[in-house]
């Protein structure tokens, strides 16, 4: 248990070593996703706001082991920065774990500390036949879309480099279903997402703000619901966080990588014949002039904007609140909730409980999955596999 830490690279003495440049527009002083290209070193708002993050996961974790541990959480703390890192002999020696064991001696362990047990193979609970029984059913439903990798228009068809993208058209369609349908009576969007293209993610919380206006739609949260990924989250009816969810970053940023540079150093050159003043902006091959920054720092300023507004609403908060709580900032779920930016800390089953609450669902319910097949990720492995084990007494799980 050393502690925590966060750390980021900063490349702009590798641009400058390749021959690339950027221009940079954004809103937000905390809005530090561009710095590793445009800095060496943390800037004093990015520290400030990481060092809150970390003092939010940091001490419930003390206070959690201290509590479980019967030590005072100064001992513990003390424990952390003495030694940190503890092998199994001197974590029975500090009282940080109760016993040290091969694994095959755990089972007698086990009986001995809580008497006779059945053990089961996790092989033998995905073949049980009670879980294969479940897959038709009449039971009220629940859509469950899951909203996870980077936000981009369109489609979002994964690629060689992420299995899982959020595509705007893709998912406003996904949302426009899913309000047409009688069957459906309530929606959980789970979001695991740090954000992307502005557009993309309006045209996801506009459409999840119409499927509102016929059915209870609830956000859960995973490890990161950040700038468009809390974008298509602020307009939902309840928002459920993790405690540990890095949330919010509510601010806007546009770049343009000047590759020109590194074209020179390879050889390359380029020519063009163009028809309007900006037609060739953002190829790369020159820095944006002073109208053209101009020009698209007041679009950078419409979309936070816009952003503001959309929490505002969702959030019922007024929009210069929202803007205080902004300017890129990243806060943990936990003190997102404080701040009203979620409506509480929770888990998927609180978000489920909500949502049977809401659309007045006291039985069980069928959970319908969307948006299908999803690529290859571990997360939509595991999701799939949550799925097939989830069988508790008041819910079954499609």
């Amino acid at each position: 248990i050393p502690g925590l830490a966060m750390r980021k690279p900063y490349i702009k003495g590798t641009l400058e070593k390749l021959g690339l440049e950027i221009d940079v527009n954004h809103v937000g002083k905390y809005k530090s996703a561009i710095e590793i290209l445009e800095r060496t070193t943390m800037s004093e708002a990015d520290r400030e706001q990481i060092s809150k993050l970390l003092d939010d996961l940091y001490y419930p974790v003390i206070e959690k082991i201290s509590k479980a541990r019967g030590k005072p959480v100064d001992e513990i703390e003390e424990l952390i920065d003495r030694a940190g890192y503890f092998n199994s002999e001197e974590a029975l020696n500090h009282d940080l774990v109760d016993a040290v064991l091969y694994e095959f001696e755990l089972d007698d362990y086990l009986h001995e500390q809580c008497g006779k047990m059945a053990v089961v193979d996790f092989s033998d609970i995905i073949g049980e036949k009670t879980v294969a029984e479940t897959w038709h059913s009449d039971k009220p439903k629940i859509a469950l879309v899951i909203a996870e990798g980077s936000i981009v228009p369109g489609y979002g068809k994964p690629d060689f480099f992420q299995s899982s993208l959020i595509g705007g058209e893709k998912y406003a369609e996904i949302f426009n279903r899913i309000a047409e349908d009688a069957q459906i009576k309530a929606v959980i969007l789970r979001i695991n997402s740090g954000g992307g293209d502005a557009f993309a993610s309006e045209e996801i919380a506009y459409a999840v703000k119409q499927c509102t206006d016929t059915k209870p739609v609830i956000v859960s949260m995973g490890d990161v619901a950040g700038s468009g990924g809390y974008y298509i989250a602020c307009l939902a009816d309840k928002i459920y966080a993790n405690n540990n969810t890095i949330t919010g970053s509510i601010g806007v940023l546009g770049v343009n990588l000047i590759t020109k540079g590194l074209y020179e150093k390879l050889g390359i050159t380029w020519d063009y014949v163009k028809k309007g003043e900006h037609s060739d902006a953002f190829w790369g091959l020159r820095h944006n002039t002073e109208e053209e920054m101009a020009l698209y720092d007041k679009e950078v300023k419409w979309y936070y904007d816009k952003f503001t507004k959309r929490v505002a609403q969702g959030r019922k908060l007024t929009q210069s609140k929202v803007d205080s709580l902004g300017q890129g900032r990243i806060y943990s779920g936990t003190h997102a909730s404080e701040v009203g930016l979620v409506d509480e800390t929770g888990d998927f089953l609180d978000a489920l409980k909500a949502a049977k609450k809401a659309s007045g669902i006291t039985g069980d319910v069928e959970i319908v999955v969307y948006p299908g097949s999803r690529g290859i990720s571990f997360f939509n492995k595991a999701s799939v596999l949550a799925g097939m084990l989830y069988k508790m007494p008041e819910y079954e799980v499609k």
